[in-house]
């Protein structure tokens, strides 16, 4: 039989799921797609799995797979597990789809909560069995990129998130207007510091998944930010990279190698960066680690909205102000791990509390085994 008749003559979904574990290690013998060593590493995660469905047991067994989701648990008692992954797909609305006046542009639609499952929109992610290894493999050669529901965006939202996301506006808008805070402005300027590429729904949702839609953890992630903002918007956040730096921007990638280059299918700009390669030495002899910080700044102010504005000139469906990030650690040594080479990339991210969930997804290339 096939994996998924057998999984669905099972009982439980231990049995399913162990069916599928055997019928995946068996395909791979069969089509001698892995090594010896490969095999013996699946077969190891296979007994870690059955440990796992030794003390967990799943909430349901569907024919169309097995759902590792907690559609049939109240929302409450899983909000630990309920977090807002960054969306890996095009988008399905538009830009100039959503509107913060528009609140049932902001809600999830019918079909949308239908299309994400018969129980009401509450099943989020399920594992689709493949009763071949061979398909699994095409399937990463010729991905098919499909629509699905993104919880947390905008077009997606529940009434508590849209309500979320009232609350937040409105306190933005009234420590803007406080007359005994001179840096009040800064709070609604963090916020809207993508605002040529970036439509409000989205810039605000943005600053909400970062803290699962808790209002008043968000402001205070944002007033977090603020002194550093306002230190920041003394220098126009930098406008010349190489001034920011104090020299040329091409002298300092020799030692800090990382650039941004092209677009992903998701319509995220990609960015390179050679972890591996990096120089401190080198580095300290070009720069400081304060005016790393002011290239900081350079970037997301003005070099990250312009590589938006690219991908939305080729696409109407990018409005998501995010990047996908390839880290190579070719020739990343142990040793070069020390207080020095942290400080170094620290001072590059100490302004990302002001621009939080950016990365769509990292992708590490070339880690060592250390």
């Amino acid at each position: 039989k096939s994996t998924t008749d057998a999984i669905q003559d099972t009982t439980s979904p231990r049995a399913a799921a162990q069916a599928h574990h055997q019928s995946v290690y068996i395909t791979a013998q069969q089509d001698g797609a892995l090594s010896e060593e490969d095999l013996l590493a699946l077969q190891q995660l296979e007994e870690a799995a059955d440990l796992l469905l030794t003390n967990h047991s799943f909430p349901s067994l569907a024919s169309s797979g097995v759902f590792v989701d907690a559609h049939e648990t109240e929302r409450d008692d899983w909000s630990y597990l309920m977090t807002y992954m960054p969306a890996t797909v095009a988008n399905t609305h538009v830009r100039g789809s959503v509107a913060i006046d528009d609140l049932s542009s902001l809600l999830a639609t019918p079909a949308g909560l239908a299309a994400a499952g018969a129980d009401g929109g509450t099943r989020r992610a399920s594992l689709v069995i493949r009763n071949r290894l061979s398909v699994i493999i095409g399937a990463l050669q010729q991905p098919h990129v499909s629509t699905i529901n993104v919880p947390g965006y905008p077009g997606e939202l529940t009434e508590h998130e849209v309500d979320a996301c009232l609350r937040f506006r409105t306190q933005l808008e009234e420590k803007a207007g406080a007359a005994d805070d001179p840096n009040g402005r800064c709070y609604r300027e963090i916020v809207d510091a993508f605002h040529s590429v970036e439509e409000e729904p989205y810039a605000l949702c943005r600053f909400l998944r970062a803290r699962k839609f808790d209002v008043d953890a968000v402001m205070d992630m944002v007033e977090q930010g603020v002194d550093i903002w306002a230190e920041g918007k003394k220098h126009n956040f930098f406008p010349d990279a190489s001034a920011a730096v104090g020299n040329p921007i091409s002298v300092l990638r020799t030692q800090y190698p990382v650039v941004y280059s092209g677009i992903a299918k998701n319509g995220c700009p990609v960015s390179y960066f050679k972890a591996g390669q990096i120089s401190v030495e080198g580095v300290e002899c070009v720069t400081t680690l304060e005016k790393l910080t002011n290239l900081g700044w350079h970037q997301m102010i003005y070099t990250f909205p312009n590589k938006i504005a690219r991908a939305q000139k080729e696409g109407s469906d990018v409005v998501r102000c995010e990047s996908v990030a390839v880290v190579d650690l070719k020739g990343l040594k142990a040793s070069s791990l020390n207080a020095r080479t942290l400080a170094v990339m620290k001072s590059m991210a100490k302004i990302n509390q002001c621009f939080p969930e950016v990365l769509n997804c990292m992708v590490v290339l070339n880690a060592p085994a250390f």
